[in-house]
């Protein structure tokens, strides 16, 4: 199977982000290719897409870090929309601001989220299918991604956001952490859990 690993790049004031160092680890473990994702509006929207084209998977992951989660987070839905009152890597804040009005207002992913997290608690890791992606870098590319699915039908898009890691603790004292290992488990477990359903089609 072709799979294709995106990673969000650091955002905010930690040296360390878990979707890209989780990206890095699987990447050299598993071996898939892992494209790194600026966390900019502009330029996430152009290279998703670049990457789309230039890669054709059949299985896109995308990984996000997420605020103040305590688990993996497999995201549903992506919604048509950019509303955070956060500047992005370039400056620019997004004030209900539609991504694309040629598209409708929700986009949804096509495999089994619950299914997916249901695989990830039987390995004892805590997880959950999420009906919203947020309004902010992670969800607009989310939704570029799910469109480019009507492009590309081959393609399937899982978004997963997760929490801080171990490392962040000292910079968000406050949050739930996870430790890289457990990451691994458990997006491994995303990722097989995907492979043998796509083995049945």
């Amino acid at each position: 199977m072709k799979i294709l690993i995106t990673a969000f790049d650091l955002y905010g004031k930690s040296p360390y982000g878990s979707a890209l160092t989780l990206g890095k680890a699987l990447s050299e473990r598993l071996g898939y290719p892992l494209e790194i994702i600026p966390v900019s509006y502009k330029r996430a929207d152009e290279t998703i897409r670049e990457l789309v084209e230039r890669y054709q998977p059949e299985l896109l992951l995308m990984l996000g870090q997420a605020g103040a989660d305590r688990e993996l987070r497999i995201e549903h839905i992506a919604i048509n929309m950019r509303d955070v009152n956060l500047p992005d890597i370039d400056g620019y804040t997004a004030c209900k601001e539609v991504i694309d009005d040629s598209l409708p207002m929700a986009l949804f992913a096509q495999g089994d989220i619950a299914a997916m997290r249901d695989a990830v608690r039987a390995v004892g890791l805590r997880a959950k299918r999420s009906n919203s992606a947020g309004l902010f870098v992670c969800n607009s590319t989310f939704f570029r991604a799910l469109a480019l699915e009507r492009e590309y039908p081959q393609m399937q898009t899982i978004f997963v956001h997760l929490p801080k890691l171990l490392e962040q603790q000292e910079y968000f004292p406050d949050h739930f952490v996870m430790p890289l290992e457990d990451m691994i488990l458990g997006v491994e477990t995303i990722i097989n859990y995907h492979i043998a359903a796509f083995s049945k089609v």
